[in-house]
């Protein structure tokens, strides 16, 4: 597990979140047992309805690319780095996890990886594989998130645009894998640190599991949805009666008071539509 974060992840971690719109959901150092790569940790995921998931690794200091090698120096301290596998391999692992889910039906979800280097600038592809618009720079950082959004948006990728119903499911696959780490490792040490907003039980429980940040930008509660005056016994507050109803119809969470129905609260936790929380 990683210990305490970097002066540069805090840098970037703080940027993220004043750059966040309403129900974008960042977690913070979470990490994957991959069947290829074993363990790997992921600096930052930030998952963006309408965009994809960005899988972000930081790499502090000054850094570099030549004769086919990566460094990064602080002061006249040289050592050598390899951001850009450390990144791909992060991003594959956890596609592999969704895609290994039997709740997850719908392919590979779009994502993408990306190079955040605070203290570098950077001014074209640094790499055969490192393109520019994966590398974010210090100049870059007034424009994260819009910069992240972008290139998620790219034609060079055509998998699944993930809804905010899509979002929720990776959210709640995400934080199951974490209830169940904090079950088989009660004595782990827990680090909490202030999100954005209030994120629920099943939020808390993975923050307990280890070292995971999660921050919801909620951003301005809407208003209930318009109902015939009919409202659905399952469900408080008041949700319309109909046939087919998803967490995107109703943009707000929902207590489960009854059956679930919809399907709406995909952990079990009795909470339906967290994203909106």
């Amino acid at each position: 597990m990683k210990g305490n974060t970097t002066g540069s992840e805090n840098q970037i971690r703080s940027l993220i979140r004043g750059q966040m719109q309403p129900n974008e959901v960042l977690l913070e150092a979470m990490r994957f047992t991959d069947p290829r790569h074993g363990d790997i940790e992921v600096d930052f995921l930030v998952l963006i309805p309408g965009h994809g998931i960005a899988v972000i690794e930081v790499k502090g200091g000054d850094v570099t690319f030549e004769q086919g090698q990566w460094r990064t120096q602080y002061g006249k301290v040289t050592r050598r780095i390899n951001p850009i596998e450390q990144a791909r391999r992060a991003k594959h692992a956890l596609r592999r996890y969704l895609d290994r889910q039997p709740e997850w039906t719908t392919g590979l979800i779009r994502s993408e990886w990306f190079v955040v280097m605070p203290f570098t600038t950077i001014t074209g592809d640094m790499s055969t594989e490192a393109r520019r618009e994966l590398l974010l720079g210090k100049d870059d950082l007034p424009t994260l998130m819009p910069n992240i959004r972008k290139a998620l948006d790219s034609t060079m990728n055509n998998d699944l645009v993930p809804d905010a119903d899509s979002i929720e499911l990776v959210l709640s696959l995400l934080l199951r894998r974490k209830d169940e780490e904090a079950a088989t490792a009660p004595n782990q040490r827990s680090v909490w640190k202030r999100p954005l907003t209030w994120v629920g039980a099943t939020a808390l429980a993975a923050l307990v599991a280890g070292s995971t940040v999660l921050a919801i930008n909620a951003g301005d509660q809407p208003e209930p949805p318009a109902t015939t005056g009919v409202c659905d016994p399952n469900y408080s507050p008041c949700i319309p009666t109909t046939d087919d109803l998803r967490c995107s119809d109703i943009k707000l969470a929902v207590t489960v008071i009854g059956e679930d129905i919809h399907g709406l609260d995909r952990d079990g936790d009795g909470v339906g539509c967290e994203i909106y929380q």
